[in-house]
């Protein structure tokens, strides 16, 4: 009688479909779709039967519409991945067979970044569209200088004092990846950046998550304190989609500081 429930159940719902992709929010995102509407014992199941080779540690979030997505702690570069899924309880009642889906993370550099927004006449120098160097000397009004070697954030007032220094939580990892769209994602973008935007919350709806404290600097780009879900729940990785991420009591200071126009310097 209970097989035949749970068979019932999961007659409701289609098998799950799983894509990988890079949020510019939270990363690696491995997302679960259904085309019908999900419930509580298809999520259980997917949770319980989810397999990801080589394995990475993760976790499951499910939306409100019934998708679901997983974020893996670190996938690797230059490496195939395969997911597979198995509900063997019901395999026999439903005729479901397992699934495979396999995907290839890219090599370091796999394709080249476009030159990003930089004044050569502030002081910055190019070498094969790099900034390898710039001058501080030439900005005459406050700004932010993100260096993402030393995994540092540093205010500075317009005359040159420095006001503060915060730790970065979190930035881009060190390949480039290009999505079918043509849209280049990955590290942490370089170069001379202003806040054009600016809100104490921002929803990136791919990554189904809130940004708290977000400046806008370049596209998909912010810099911001930790995502949370809709839940409350907060997004902690060692690395983002390419945004630069704070603890949120520095984010807000950083955010306090900015005002629309502001100079980023990330090197």
């Amino acid at each position: 009688m209970i097989v035949v429930f749970l068979s019932i159940l999961w007659g409701q719902v289609s098998t799950p479909i799983f894509s990988w992709q890079i949020d510019p929010v939270l990363g690696d995102v491995i997302k679960i779709h259904f085309d019908k509407s999900s419930n509580f014992l298809t999520r259980f199941v997917v949770e319980k039967n989810f397999k990801l080779e080589p394995k990475v540690d993760g976790r499951f979030i499910w939306s409100d519409d019934g998708d679901g997505i997983f974020l893996p702690q670190d996938l690797k570069s230059n490496q195939e991945y395969s997911i597979s899924f198995s509900n063997s309880l019901l395999a026999n009642i439903s005729g479901q067979v397992e699934e495979v889906y396999k995907f290839n993370t890219p090599s370091f550099a796999l394709v080249t970044p476009r030159l990003l927004p930089v004044n050569d006449a502030r002081g910055f120098k190019r070498k094969d569209g790099q900034v390898v160097a710039f001058s501080k000397a030439l900005i005459s009004e406050k700004y932010i200088d993100i260096d993402l070697q030393k995994r540092t954030t540093t205010l500075f007032e317009s005359d040159g004092k420095r006001l503060a220094v915060f730790d970065i939580l979190a930035s881009g990892k060190p390949y480039f990846w290009q999505t079918k769209g043509g849209t280049i994602l990955g590290p942490t973008p370089k170069g001379r950046f202003t806040i054009d935007y600016k809100a104490p919350r921002r929803f990136s709806y791919l990554g189904q998550v809130w940004m708290p404290w977000a400046l806008h600097i370049f596209e998909g780009y912010y810099l911001h304190g930790l995502p949370y879900f809709k839940n409350g729940e907060k997004y902690i990785s060692q690395y983002s989609g390419g945004c630069v991420r704070y603890e949120d009591k520095d984010a807000e200071k950083i955010y306090t500081f900015a005002d629309l126009g502001t100079i980023v310097i990330i090197h």
